[in-house]
């Protein structure tokens, strides 16, 4: 989230925790309480996009690149085998070629390519010793790169959801608020000093200072 949609979201943390911390102003079959815990789902819809956004940033490059590093280096393995082999038998390395810079496509489909031509050739593979679950084991990797290039879609589908759906979450969050705007200043009419923390509270300022520093301050300048 951005700066100012992260001090919303805190504004709305402080705003439950201050309904919280005085819930006996605030009987429990009240419109108050009714609002505040309509901005506690709205607060846990804004945490569950976060964390998704967050986890699909995180996570969109680094499993493919793990992928895409692990695929390349069997291949050029594979690849480095069959052209040793045609200095003996000429053409051995015809059925398997190794791009240089290949896109995430061209990779994937010579992946495909080697497994099919390493089944077929697989003695020749054995002898340089390979395992015996070698085209077995090359195919895990040709899926599992082929897997995070589906699963890429997926997440920057997430990303587009999350970053529309937070502002949209966070303006509804706010007319809750507002709401609870007019009922805690009701509620709290005579409460002068309630008042003032739940105006400080209702900051959206990631800068803010605690109202006991300010009121302190307050004090030793007077």
């Amino acid at each position: 989230m951005t700066v100012y949609e992260t001090g919303r979201s805190d504004m709305f943390k402080r705003v439950l925790r201050f309904g919280h911390e005085h819930r006996e102003l605030f009987p429990d079959a009240s419109d108050a309480r009714k609002t505040f815990a309509l901005l506690a789902r709205h607060v846990d819809k804004i945490d569950a996009l976060a964390s998704a956004k967050r986890d699909a940033l995180q996570h969109r490059w680094q499993r493919k690149a793990e992928a895409r590093k692990a695929l390349t280096a069997r291949l050029r393995v594979l690849a480095r085998i069959a052209y040793d082999e045609s200095r003996r038998v000429p053409s051995a390395d015809a059925c398997f070629p190794m791009p240089a810079h290949p896109s995430d496509a061209k990779l994937c489909h010579t992946g495909k390519l080697f497994v099919h031509e390493c089944a077929k050739a697989r003695g020749m593979f054995l002898r340089y010793g390979m395992p015996d679950t070698f085209v077995d084991d090359l195919k895990t990797l040709v899926d599992a790169f082929e897997d995070t290039m589906s699963r890429g879609w997926h997440r920057r589908t997430t990303i587009v959801v999350t970053r529309l759906g937070i502002p949209r979450v966070l303006r509804e969050g706010l007319d809750v608020v507002r709401t609870l705007d007019v009922i805690v200043g009701n509620a709290l009419a005579h409460e002068p000093m309630l008042i003032a923390v739940w105006q400080d509270i209702r900051r959206n300022d990631s800068r803010r200072k605690p109202l006991a520093q300010n009121t302190a301050t307050v004090f030793v300048n007077q």
